[in-house]
């Protein structure tokens, strides 16, 4: 119980009395040697506050670049069928390729 009351202290006081209840997972996460002496150089830095901001942006990027792979996969999986269905254009060119791209005749 006094762990909630600390959270809605701090919540409070840190977000100009805007009153969200928030529930704060905490969680142990193993790093290599590399990695720790990374997350403390970024903190040292001063770009971020502590560790876990760090480690939020990281996971944040890391799932942003999952999404663009997704859709990269998808993309090749059409070009690669239309490909085989023999539906090509022949490029001569950048100029002609700007033009194909911007979808101008």
């Amino acid at each position: 119980m006094r762990f909630t009351r600390f959270c809605d202290a701090f919540l409070k006081s840190n977000f100009d009395n805007v009153y969200t209840r928030r529930f704060i997972e905490f969680m142990h996460v193993s790093l290599t040697p590399k990695l720790e002496r990374a997350v403390k150089d970024k903190v040292a830095s001063g770009l971020y506050s502590n560790a876990s901001e760090v480690i939020r942006e990281a996971l944040r990027a890391s799932l942003k670049q999952e999404t663009e792979n997704d859709w990269l996969k998808r993309e090749a999986a059409i070009g690669f069928a239309q490909l085989d269905a023999g539906e090509t254009v022949r490029i001569r060119g950048k100029t002609q390729f700007l033009t194909l791209v911007r979808g101008k005749s």
